[in-house]
């Protein structure tokens, strides 16, 4: 969608957040809310978040790209040539 994304650094967010800079410790409101503020106030800040965000999607998470993903993992599976 273009915009920064802040989250809790929890879960998988790490995976689905390109930027560490966007993740705060879980339950800390404090911090959140200060980020929250500082894209507020820099709107170019929040621009090029924005934008580096919506590559990351574009080139990560859009679905045939993800897609391809999961199917090499399975291929690799059923070769045998991934080692868990």
């Amino acid at each position: 969608m273009g915009v920064p994304c802040l989250a809790y650094d929890v879960g998988g967010n790490r995976e689905a957040v390109p930027d560490e800079s966007c993740l705060v410790p879980l339950g800390v409101v404090e911090a959140l809310a200060r980020k929250v503020a500082m894209l507020v106030r820099d709107t170019e800040l929040r621009r090029t978040r924005g934008t580096l965000a919506a590559r990351f999607v574009e080139e990560q998470l859009d679905a045939p790209v993800y897609a391809s993903k999961v199917r090499k993992l399975y291929s690799l599976l059923r070769e045998g040539k991934l080692v868990t």
